[in-house]
This record gives structure tokens, C-alpha cells and sequence, in this order.
């Protein structure tokens, strides 16, 4: 965090102990500025940035937008268009066209050309993957089955649908011009001409672009850097020059008077803070904190700097209590790797990722938590 993001939570959490533990102070120790990562030279390695683009949302990012959304669901476009027909305007049933689906799996042309671009490993699992999703079944029922829209969205799933397996195992994406080629072709074998109409974006997804789409990094690269750079440059910076980090902290917590001291630390706050604890006694130090924090999953891959995985935390380690949300994949468990040394506790924002990283200080069961650790210690 910087300073407008750490001044709205440092004030939840002070609003937040004056209800559930009253008799704590909260000292702030914002080292982002400091110590964190800056854009040194104004953001000269970042492409287009600081530069602006017109408002609208041109025709290839409403295609963008749609492939994103089939990389997730590859019927997605299919259930659509059939939810978006009526009886009166569709197409009857074209049992042509189910039945060269089926025959797409025994295609040579398809098979050479998905060799040549090293997806032939997921050919035709990946064709009879999508034929067994709802959006495929509901596209396939009368009386909205067989139109040139149809085609088209058929086309663009079955190419989706093995990107998509690609995706999940590692594998590279294709890149647009090798996608489009691909799901031009499938669109002939189909029994459509293609050419020149693959690029449209059907009427439903008119707009889609508005408001997903990897586009808007594009567009709006510079004030998405500006939001994440500090983040994710920290995460970077901290793997090089942590210890720059810690002693911050350190000469932070040296600065308060001798009263217990809990350090209440988020996300790679955790980790330094871990790695400090781990590195000095502290005796004014009487409890470790921690929420959405990857400190048990960096020690588990031997990233961390001051304890190799396998190694007992030091005897004078304090009392430590970490909260995770199985929602937020930024968040980890400490308890089967420092047995009797760390209390972990699940907390249900409800939200979704990135979200849910940043929901915790919102949860009752966490204060809770929290002033009963307090009071313990």
C-alpha cells in the first residue's frame, strides 16, 4: 500500500479496535515510500505509459473481450445465442451440422493443422469436452440449432476449448492471428464461408468490451501501473533487498515506547515481518499477526532469506496467529509446517479474487480473534 490506500485501512483498523479491544493503540509503520519499489526513471521501461487513448471500444476489443470470456467457458457464446432466439426467427434443427461435428474429430486437415501449432495432444478431447457442456446442448436443441451465427460461435468454442486445455496444463496461447486462422478454417469445415465475417462480434456481446477485456490494460496502462506496480514491484524488491525492509520495520518498532507490542502485518507485510522475527528477538514483540500473507508458502519453497524450509523456528519466535480466506489464493496456512508454533483461522469474505486479499479488517470473527490473542498473550 501507499499512502491513500494505507491511511483508509490503518483508520478501519483503529475504528476496529476501539470496538473489539479497546484498550490498544495502534502505531502506523507505512514503509511503502521508504523502502518499497519506485519507478525510478518515471516509468521508461513501461510501454505507452503516461501516454492516453480515445473513449470507445473499437470492434477487435469487442472480439477480445468475447474470446476472454470463452477461454473461461468456450459454450459461452453458444448459450447465449440460443437464450437471445425465439421460435420465430431461428433456424430449425440442422442435423447436418451436429453430425460434422462429430466428424471434426476424424478430420486429417484439422489434425495437421493442430500439429503444426502443437495442440493435436488435446484433439479430440477437447471436441468432445464441449459437446458435453450445457451451452453446447442448449445451442443444439430445436428450434434455435443450425444458424450462421451458430457456426460462427461453434467454431470459435471448439478453437476455445483447446486453447483452453493448452492453458490449463502450462502450454502457450495462440496469438490472434493463429487463433482466428484456425477457427476460420473449422468454420468452413462446417459448412460456413467465413471469410471476411469470423471477426464479427455477434449482437449479443454489442458492449461486451465496456466493461471486460485485457484491451482496458492496454488503454488504460498507465493508471493500472500506477494501482499495481507497488504491489507487485514490492514483491520483487523485497526477493532482492529485503533486508533494507526489515530494518525499517525494525527501527520502527524501536522507536515505540517498551509496552507489548503485536505486529499486525498483511500480505508481504507478513513476510518481512515473519523474517524479522525470525532474524532478532525482539522483547517488546509479544505476538505476530498475520492475514493474506504468503509467509508459510515462502518458506515451503525456500524463497524466504532467514530460514530454510525444514528449520524449527528460534525459541524466542513470538506468539504468532495467521488468517487465511480460501477465496483469496494470495493467503496461506502455517500450522503443518511450525506445529504448536502459529494458530491459523479461516475467515468468509464472500468476495472473490483480488477482492477478497483486501476484505479481512471487515471481518467480526477476525477482531474477535484477534482481542482474544491480545488478551491471552
Amino acid at each position: 500500500m501507499r499512502e491513500k490506500g494505507y491511511t483508509i485501512g490503518l483508520a478501519l483498523i483503529t475504528r476496529q479496535l476501539e470496538i473489539y479491544a479497546p484498550s490498544v493503540k495502534v502505531a502506523p509503520c507505512r514503509w511503502g515510500e521508504n523502502v518499497g519499489a519506485k519507478l525510478n526513471r518515471d516509468g521508461a521501461s513501461i510501454p505507452s505509459y503516461g501516454e492516453t487513448r480515445g473513449v470507445g471500444v473499437s470492434p477487435a476489443e469487442e472480439e477480445q473481450a468475447l474470446w476472454e470470456i470463452l477461454l473461461r467457458d468456450p459454450a459461452f457464446e453458444l448459450a447465449m445465442l440460443a437464450s437471445t432466439q425465439t421460435g420465430q426467427n431461428a433456424v430449425p434443427p440442422n442435423a447436418v451440422r451436429q453430425l460434422k461435428v462429430s466428424s471434426l474429430s476424424e478430420s486429417q486437415e484439422i489434425e495437421k493443422a493442430l500439429a503444426d501449432i502443437a495442440l493435436d495432444q488435446f484433439w479430440p478431447q477437447a471436441l468432445i469436452a464441449l459437446e458435453q457442456t450445457s451451452g453446447f446442448k442448449i445451442a443444439n436443441k430445436p428450434p434455435v440449432a443450425g444458424g450462421p451465427a451458430h457456426r460462427l460461435a461453434l467454431s470459435r468454442a471448439i478453437v476455445a476449448s483447446l486453447m483452453k486445455a493448452a492453458l490449463e496444463v502450462g502450454g502457450p496461447a495462440l496469438d490472434a492471428v493463429t487463433r482466428d486462422r484456425l477457427a476460420r478454417m473449422i468454420a468452413n469445415l462446417l459448412g460456413d464461408d467465413a471469410r471476411g465475417v469470423l471477426g464479427m462480434v455477434t449482437a449479443p456481446f454489442k458492449g461486451l468490451a465496456e466493461t471486460i477485456g485485457t484491451w482496458q490494460i492496454r488503454r488504460k496502462r498507465t493508471s493500472i501501473t500506477d494501482a499495481v506496480y507497488p504491489a507487485a514491484g514490492d514483491i520483487l524488491l523485497y526477493q532482492a533487498k529485503g533486508e533494507a525492509i526489515r530494518e525499517y520495520v525494525r527501527k520502527q518498532l524501536d522507536m515505540l515506547p517498551n509496552n507489548d507490542i503485536f505486529v499486525l502485518a498483511h500480505s508481504l507485510g507478513g513476510v518481512a515481518s515473519f523474517e524479522l522475527l525470525v532474524q532478532k528477538r525482539l522483547p517488546n514483540v509479544k505476538g505476530l499477526i498475520t492475514f493474506g500473507s504468503q509467509a508459510p508458502f515462502f518458506y515451503e519453497i525456500g524463497a524466504l532469506q532467514t530460514i530454510e524450509c525444514g528449520a524449527a523456528l528460534p525459541d524466542y519466535f513470538p506468539p504468532w496467529i495467521n488468517f487465511y480466506d480460501l477465496n483469496d489464493p494470495l493467503s496461506y496456512i502455517g500450522e503443518k509446517l511450525f506445529e504448536g508454533r502459529v494458530s491459523d483461522h479461516k475467515v468468509k469474505s464472500g468476495e472473490s479474487f483480488p477482492a477478497s486479499h483486501s476484505a479481512y479488517l471487515h471481518s467480526k470473527d477476525l477482531w474477535l480473534q484477534i482481542a482474544a490473542f491480545i488478551n491471552h498473550a
